[in-house]
């Protein structure tokens, strides 16, 4: 997501406001230590006998899937048709001399419970991206014009507004891994995040600059998203800590591509196969 445009306004003209502070930081941390993993509790033991199990692909959730499977006494065989593991992640250190370039997904956010708990699982160092005094003062433009300021502020101001419904109609899910048992769901998946930014009583400039930011999130067209899986994608991420927190965090270090790098990322007892 990198920084929303919401966000960057937000910070801009009511910084406190949505700036965490230490009491949500505890909270968070509190989230992060209840993103409880089997392999946390369960020693990985190698099993000749258990049951087996495919897994099909080794990218971030598969390696995950097997690594969790292993350690609960499968025999696991993780098939993958690239000759490295990673999947949509992957770190080049030759492709700009000096320079660490990612060639996919590098963001996660202390919001991010499973995340958090894998990097305590393999000890990995996490650091908040800093984006600089001047990223949050960055022009504005939207649809090829530049706004001023004030116009800035206003866009923000309406941005607000709509955020607060959406949020309102967020807290009615109760479950955000299980967004079909809120009341009314069916009703909310039948209706598409377009009709809802177009239902709502704003500027058709800030109409567009909401339907911007959501096409960017989750890169589709607005018509094409459901509004329940927004509003379970916004409760599970924290709310209004899913502008704060999603995608401010990246993880110290180059993900290895190499061979020599696979059993340091798979379970002991997984195999993995390069498919011809």
């Amino acid at each position: 997501m990198a920084r929303s445009l919401y966000a960057l306004l937000s910070h801009r003209f009511d910084p406190a406001a949505h700036r965490p502070n230490r009491r949500d930081v505890l909270k968070a941390a509190l989230a992060a230590t209840a993103g409880q993993l089997l392999s946390d509790v369960v020693a990985a033991q190698p099993c000749r006998n258990g049951p087996r199990v495919l897994v099909i692909g080794g990218g971030f959730a598969g390696l995950a899937a097997a690594h969790e499977l292993s350690s609960a006494g499968y025999r696991v065989t993780v098939l993958e048709a690239r000759d490295r593991l990673g999947g949509r992640v992957l770190t080049f250190t030759d492709l700009v001399p000096g320079k660490v370039v990612e060639g996919g997904g590098e963001l996660t956010g202390p919001n991010q419970p499973t995340w958090m708990a894998f990097g305590r699982r393999f000890r990995l160092t996490f650091y908040r991206v800093n984006w600089g005094d001047d990223a949050w003062e960055s022009p504005v433009i939207l649809e090829g014009r530049r706004l001023s300021r004030e116009q800035a502020r206003a866009l923000w101001e309406e941005l607000e507004q709509a955020h607060q419904l959406f949020h309102a109609d967020a807290r009615t899910i109760n479950d955000a891994e299980q967004p079909w048992t809120a009341p009314n769901a069916a009703a909310l998946d039948r209706r598409s995040l377009a009709a809802w930014i177009q239902g709502l009583t704003v500027s058709p400039q800030c109409k567009r600059a909401f339907a911007l930011e959501f096409q960017t999130i989750n890169g589709v067209h607005c018509a094409w998203q459901s509004y329940l899986g927004n509003l379970a994608m916004i409760k599970g991420g924290g709310l209004e800590r899913y502008w704060t927190e999603t995608d401010t965090l990246k993880v110290q270090g180059a993900i290895n591509s190499s061979p020599a790098a696979w059993p340091r990322l798979s379970a002991p007892p997984t195999s993995v196969c390069i498919l011809p």
